[in-house]
């Protein structure tokens, strides 16, 4: 289905761009072969392509340039400057800077960026007498909830293939939607906005019924938090008030409600008047400051990848977090401290001090500024390298797993964070639990698995776009481990892909592809009943590796792929070394790992203990750690 000749090229990057391609050059132009080269850069799509009968240019052999290390440099390096750099000391208010609550979203748009720039100077590389360029635009809707930079994201390709086709001299012609397609689910939105709306006036009236129930001497804590995440330790706590951001958790947390006073407030709840007039004058403060700075900055020059200053195309995005998203910025900070203040918080527990969602960097650093302690509640693994964007915190503690990441951290932040062995509230659920026989056997017979064979379980990862896998490497990868179990006799291997149907197609065609019926997709199945009926459970890098160590079950890294080798290697070496885990950097490493595995249990016992002594030694997870995160709070009362 390649097709090589044609000076015409039209780029497709989703699923619904075909028919807008069909419409606008006519079906049966596109399905000759005679037209423009279509180049979709989603396989996805090639799959929709290839089912309708469509001649495309396939991007299957296209492997990124850069590593994602090389990514995360330059975005964590942009990131820290936005905040350091003496040009940006303006842009902070009642001694916060801005730089540290926008960064996190402009650096996950920048990757998104350079992806982008990656693919598309390949595919105009590969065609030396281009020109001319179609490129349709998104059919992606934004409910009013996204983002602040959600409107550029959706038009990155749009962008960067504009940037390039100038450069290069080529003719670009953007493909407008049609009107059937853009209103298509106005009805639905409004009346899903009708009942949000309703819903949030009815949480409204019910905290302000509970503030007059509150006791005066009672500890105040205000929770970014799910309720699930933190309900272990607050039931420890005597005299202790919650005010909760997430809304929607009234529902998991409606039997402690009365008891311990829960309300439902956002700091927007507490936004004035006053405050828009006083961020208004802000906005326009930060505008012609960075008017004034603009022609002369040095943060431009930050913006070099592979000999191209893409700056230009990233500047709109940047300029609207400066000069326009600024003011709502400022208001979140002001209603932040307002709503500190009325409700006479003592403790603030975030889920994430980094986020896209300005909230949750703002309630950290107001937190600081206040004296109120803030405390990030690890809820998973992440890289701790430099080119990490994650790893700098808007916190003054972290309630962390344990030593080992205690020592990870510490080597970034110095003492500038408090990092606690906490371990993990949340799993200490898994310490003692055991999952029934009855449950094993009925997913068994759901998922058609043989219980007189082993079982491989293999944790897919997520695709996000300059950050983990694309299509083209995520099937790859599907590829090679489909390749290497085949290898190993009676093998039963269940695929776990992530709830929901933003990649669904992709991956139940893709695993079909490379497996063929030798695999079962698990995707709404509960992850530990599945890691119970495994006999050995393999991953990337995923906090998933230390809840099957918890099981006893054995694990093997998955490493074929060098972005997920780089993010392993950053974290797992540790294991590797004790003999907790195995990596498989090839697929040769892979057949000799589960063979032995599967054929030798004496080999996955030693493996199992292994781990056991290492999580032992360097985490904790006793099961006592919802004891560990009360008593820790209990000692922050005034």
């Amino acid at each position: 289905m390649n097709t090589t000749n044609g000076k015409t090229l039209i780029i497709l990057y989703e699923i619904g761009h075909i028919d807008i391609v069909l419409a606008h050059f006519g079906a049966e132009k596109i399905k000759s072969g005679h037209g423009p080269v279509i180049v979709p850069i989603d396989y996805g799509i090639e799959l929709a392509l290839r089912d309708r009968g469509i001649p495309f240019h396939s991007m299957m052999d296209y492997s990124a340039r850069s590593s994602l290390k090389e990514r995360g440099l330059l975005v964590s390096g942009i990131m820290r400057q936005m905040y350091t750099d003496a040009e940006f000391n303006f842009f902070e208010h009642n001694g916060i800077h801005l730089g540290k609550i926008i960064g996190y979203s402009f650096g996950e748009y920048v990757l998104r960026v350079l992806y982008h720039l990656d693919i598309f100077d390949f595919i105009l590389g590969q065609f030396k007498n281009i020109e001319t360029v179609y490129i349709p635009e998104s059919l992606m809707k934004l409910p009013s909830t996204v983002g602040q930079l959600a409107i550029f994201e959706v038009r990155v390709g749009i962008d960067m293939m504009a940037f390039l086709a100038q450069k290069k001299g080529i003719s670009l012609h953007i493909i407008p939607c049609t009107p059937d397609v853009i209103l298509r689910g106005g009805l639905r939105r409004f009346k899903q906005s009708f009942t949000r709306g309703v819903f949030i006036r009815l949480i409204k009236i019910f905290s302000s019924i509970i503030a007059l129930f509150r006791k005066r001497t009672a500890m105040k804590i205000f929770v970014s938090d799910y309720w699930w995440h933190i309900d272990s330790f607050i039931t420890k706590m005597n005299d202790v008030e919650v005010t909760m951001m997430e809304r929607k958790e009234v529902q998991n947390a409606r039997e402690y409600l009365w008891k311990y006073k829960i309300r439902f407030n956002h700091p927007r709840d507490y936004s004035t008047i006053f405050m828009r007039h006083r961020a208004e004058k802000k906005r326009q403060f930060y505008e012609q400051m960075w008017q004034t700075l603009d022609e002369h900055s040095r943060f431009s020059q930050q913006f070099m990848w592979y000999g191209i200053n893409f700056w230009e195309v990233v500047r709109p995005a940047y300029e609207h977090l400066v000069t326009s998203f600024s003011k709502d910025t400022v208001e979140a900070i002001e209603a932040t401290e307002r709503i500190f203040k009325k409700q006479g918080i003592g403790s603030v527990i975030l889920r994430a001090s980094q986020s896209g969602q300005i909230h949750f960097p703002i309630l950290g650093l107001v937190a600081h500024k206040m004296s109120i302690p803030a405390i990030e509640l690890q809820h998973g693994l992440e890289c701790s390298g430099e080119f990490s964007l994650s790893v700098y915190k808007n916190a003054d503690t972290l309630a962390s797993y344990g030593p080992l990441i205690k020592k990870e951290i510490e080597g970034v932040h110095g003492t500038n964070l408090k990092v606690l062995d906490i371990g993990s509230p949340r799993f200490d659920q898994y310490r003692n639990k055991t999952i029934s026989e009855e449950i094993k056997s009925k997913l068994r017979k759901k998922l058609n698995i043989d219980p007189e064979r082993p079982v491989l379980l293999y944790i897919a990862t997520d695709i996000v776009l300059g950050q983990t896998h694309d299509t083209y490497s995520m099937l790859r990868l599907f590829k090679n481990i489909a390749e290497a179990t085949r290898c190993i006799e009676g093998l039963q291997v269940i695929i776990k892909i992530r709830p929901g149907p933003a990649t669904e197609y992709f991956l139940k065609r893709s695993l079909k592809e490379a497996f063929g019926e030798r695999c079962c997709i698990a995707q709404y199945e509960n992850l530990h009943e599945l890691i119970s009926i495994a006999n050995v459970v393999a991953s990337s890098f995923s906090t998933v590796v230390l809840e099957t160590m918890i099981a006893e079950k054995p694990v093997v890294l998955v490493g074929f792929d060098k972005n997920d080798l780089v993010l392993m290697e950053s974290h797992f070496l540790p294991y590797e070394e004790a003999c907790a885990l195995r990596i498989a950097r090839t697929k040769e490493e892979l057949v000799q790992c589960m063979r032995t595995l599967v054929s030798n249990p004496a080999e996955a016992v030693t493996l199992v203990n292994n781990a056991n002594n290492f999580l032992k030694k360097n985490f904790s997870f006793d099961g006592k750690s919802a004891e560990r995160t009360a008593v820790f709070l209990e000692a922050l009362r005034d």
